[in-house]
């Protein structure tokens, strides 16, 4: 038996194995409280019951002015919004196509996301690399045809962070086939910033211009990513490394975002600096007391397919997956409000760039060009 099979079948008995995470069981908890009089789950009342009472909906627009995106969304603290036609020009893929295009790229899915160095209760995270055409039966069979029954027994493993834009051998169709959305073109100042402190950098190291354009396009990708799950996967409330904004939208499937300020951060009690030790659906008060003051704070949707959702840097977000998900997001830099974050981020690169290739070696984004 080859190396691959072995690999598979690890994978295959891991998603089989019964065992769940203490997430995922608040999150069946909170599921459980939305049973109507008939026995099923009414998702309209999702959004206001559990540790989510007294939250409020997040802002909602269509035909957003991308002129408008910074004061209204950026600046300050910030706000989340939802663009309803934020997906207007995506592709109508749907499951079966998103399989055959992405193939075999190996994709890494885990039971906990993202990932911790350490976790509160002691587990370790469970992970498994595997072709994203196994990935994808793997959802189907857990999901079945149709239904919102939850696995109760099992946690989801969940391909989240994927770089299907970046590293997949159909990465430019996929690029097509989700541009990024329109409301974000003046905002996403990413590749101005990076093409404009490489040249700078350029000249006083003494690399070229082609040198600065692959470290703009390499840079730039890396931070498109695809994250597919069935339902129930979950992503722990965290707020995006690096000082970045993001988008994030949904190809296919409904998904449960909640939302906390960063002036909220105390009452999450972080840790490992963007990591919360508070399940939004599920709060225990009495480890967490000061959560109840965060509670009032809380921004909370159901993004649907082709909305896209606007997180600003350091928005403490949760998410977790109604229907079979597809989600495609970005983290990004807009020039008046994080740039210094990213000009940090290239010089770091940059200086392992002329590193490496003094030592006779190239990053691996370089080598797999």
């Amino acid at each position: 038996m080859d190396y691959e099979t072995l690999r598979r079948r690890a994978a295959e008995a891991a998603f089989d194995e019964t065992s769940t995470t203490p997430e995922y069981r608040g999150f069946l908890n909170h599921a459980r409280r939305c049973v109507d009089g008939s026995g099923k789950i009414d998702w309209g009342s999702v959004t206001r019951v559990g540790g989510l009472a007294g939250s409020r909906e997040v802002r909602r627009a269509r035909g957003v002015d991308p002129r408008d995106v910074e004061a209204a969304c950026l600046r300050g603290e910030g706000e989340p919004l939802i663009v309803e036609d934020g997906g207007k020009d995506w592709a109508k893929w749907d499951f079966e196509t998103l399989q055959n295009e992405i193939g075999d790229f190996e994709v890494l899915c885990n039971d906990r996301a993202p990932a911790r160095r350490r976790e509160i209760d002691g587990s370790k995270q469970r992970s498994h690399l595997i072709p994203f055409r196994a990935y994808a039966d793997y959802v189907r069979k857990r999901d079945g045809v149709a239904g919102t029954v939850f696995d109760d027994r099992r946690t989801p493993f969940y391909a989240n962070g994927m770089r299907v834009f970046s590293e997949c051998k159909r990465a430019d169709a996929l690029s097509r086939a989700f541009p990024r959305p329109y409301f974000t073109h003046e905002c996403d100042n990413t590749e101005t910033l990076l093409m404009a402190t490489t040249n700078e950098l350029g000249s006083i190291l003494k690399f070229d211009s082609e040198i600065a354009l692959r470290m703009r396009d390499s840079v730039s990708k890396s931070l498109d990513k695809m994250f597919v799950g069935p339902r129930g996967a979950l992503t722990r409330l965290h707020y995006d490394a690096g000082d970045a904004h993001g988008w994030l939208g949904q190809v296919e499937g409904r998904k449960l975002f909640v939302f906390y300020p960063p002036s909220a951060s105390p009452m999450l009690y972080p840790i490992e600096d963007s990591h919360a030790s508070v399940d939004p659906l599920e709060p225990d008060y009495d480890r967490f007391p000061l959560f109840r003051e965060a509670q009032s704070r809380a921004r909370v949707c159901v993004l649907n397919p082709g909305e896209v959702v606007l997180c600003p840097r350091r928005w403490w977000h949760y998410a977790v997956a109604l229907d079979t998900s597809v989600t495609v997001m970005r983290n990004w830099y807009n020039v008046n409000t994080n740039a210094q974050a990213l000009v940090e981020q290239i010089c770091s690169t940059i200086k392992q760039t002329v590193d490496n290739r003094a030592k006779g070696s190239v990053p691996r984004n370089e080598a797999s060009r």
